[in-house]
Parts: structure tokens; C-alpha cells; sequence
């Protein structure tokens, strides 16, 4: 260093003093990373499709409660019901038939997976739109299915 001018000798050490400024916050970047991954959890879903790495690790909250009540289409079914089911939960009309997975499983009891539920060869949702059973192959069958008292022998 001493055949440096003192402005290149101050450079030097400005330079080495970020150096050693970055290697200190990459240590404390992974010491919380090591501390972390040694936490227990009790979701194994959480721990099996952590994606993003490092730092959306570090970075993401630790709730569970804020997971497990994840809807990533915004369809009114958390993903760990879509996942149980079978559904896409990146799409909030898995069989693209005009009706989202949330109103096919709680709603019309029809099968999220599959467009036309009867067979019929009519997509659930232009059935539900007609007014058609989505469930029953009978062209006949009406939605909603009217209760036994308001159904007549002329129906």
C-alpha cells in the first residue's frame, strides 16, 4: 500500500470496508435462514411446495393460519380443499363449464373436474343457465328441482 497516492489508498480501503460489509449481512442472511429451518412446523404441506428460495423463506410470515387459508384463483375454495378435491387451485373453473369449483362442489353438487356432470353432452354451466338439472340427463329435469309439494301430476 505504500506505493498508493492517498487517493487510491482511501479507495482501497473503502472498497475492502464494503466487502467486508457484504460478507457480513450474507452470514446474517443465512444464520437466519439455518435458524429458521430448524423450526418445527406442523404444516407439511407448507414445508413440501415452499417454492422461491432462499428469500421468500426468510421473508414470508410464519403464519399458518394465513396458509391454510390460501384461495390462489379466488374462487371461494381454499387451495387445501382444492387439493383434496382435485381442482386446479391456479384456475377458479377447473373443467371450464361457465362454473367456478366453489359453486360446483358447495352449490350444485356437480363434479368440479368435469364440464358435463350427466353426460348429456351440455356443459354444466349452459344447463344451470337453462335451467336444466346439470345432474340428470333428462332434458325434462328442471333448476332448481322444485319441492315435492309444488310439483303437480300436469308437470
Amino acid at each position: 500500500m505504500s506505493n498508493l497516492n492517498p487517493g487510491e489508498e482511501q479507495n482501497f480501503r473503502l472498497g475492502i470496508s464494503l466487502i467486508v460489509v457484504l460478507l457480513v449481512i450474507l452470514l446474517v442472511i443465512f444464520g437466519v435462514y439455518a435458524f429458521r429451518s430448524k423450526q418445527p412446523s406442523n404444516n407439511l404441506t407448507e414445508q413440501s411446495s415452499e417454492k422461491g428460495g432462499i428469500f421468500s423463506r426468510l421473508f414470508k410470515g410464519n403464519s399458518n393460519e394465513e396458509t391454510s387459508a390460501k384461495d390462489s384463483d379466488k374462487d371461494g375454495l381454499i387451495d387445501q380443499e382444492e387439493d383434496k378435491i382435485g381442482t386446479d387451485s391456479f384456475k377458479a373453473d377447473t373443467d371450464n363449464d361457465g362454473l367456478n369449483d366453489r359453486e360446483e362442489k358447495l352449490v350444485y353438487n356437480t363434479d368440479p373436474k368435469v364440464n358435463d356432470t350427466d353426460g348429456d353432452g351440455i356443459i354444466d354451466g349452459d344447463e344451470i343457465r337453462d335451467r336444466h338439472d346439470p345432474k340428470s340427463a333428462d332434458p325434462k329435469s328442471v333448476w332448481p328441482p322444485r319441492p315435492a309439494q309444488f310439483t303437480t301430476a300436469s308437470n
